[in-house]
């Protein structure tokens, strides 16, 4: 969305359509948690979980239902390494930082256990580790992106949109935001 703002819009258009986004990431951010505690206090947490997926299930079999443009059809099919690539990536990210308050972010605070043995290398948290390897994987996906464009194939993102300086700046406003 912020892509489509920052090249579809122009002057105070384009600072109106960033605030409106600013409003209603802010509104779910708010409601979201009010409704998901709601029904998981009163139902189960299953019931998010599924509509959750649900949604998810709905975006990716209407991936190819949208065409890149009003004038042709798009014949672009879905990346699987790239799709590993980003997911892998910012799985690792996201879950070592959620779990930087349970195992620590240098000293190890618990330790994880595979197959009955902790884990804990170089007595370094895993935590460490699991960030460092999910930045060198979306790295990797960043180069596996311009890898595709420079040989003529569709790429899962257009990583050359980043060098747009309002994109840029909407998406660090967005990114403090959260």
């Amino acid at each position: 969305i912020a892509a489509l703002v920052a090249a579809e819009y122009q002057g105070k258009d384009r600072v109106t359509a960033f605030a409106i986004i600013g409003a209603v990431a802010g509104a779910a951010a708010a409601a979201g948690p009010l409704i998901g505690g709601f029904v998981t206090t009163y139902f189960s947490w299953r019931y998010v979980f599924a509509t959750e997926s649900l949604i998810v299930i709905g975006i990716l079999l209407s991936w190819k239902l949208i065409p890149s443009s009003p004038k042709e059809k798009s014949t672009s099919k879905l990346n699987i390494p790239s799709v590993i690539l980003s997911a892998g990536g910012m799985f690792l990210l996201v879950f070592g930082i959620l779990q930087s308050k349970t195992w620590g972010w240098v000293t190890p605070l618990t330790k994880p256990e595979l197959f009955g043995k902790e884990i804990a290398p170089f007595g370094i948290s895993i935590v460490l580790y699991m960030i460092f390897a999910g930045i060198v994987l979306l790295l990797w996906f960043m180069d596996y992106q311009k890898s595709l464009m420079s040989k003529g194939k569709d790429p899962l993102l257009d990583v050359t949109v980043f060098r747009i300086p309002q994109l840029r700046g909407g998406l660090g406003v967005m990114m403090s935001q959260y």
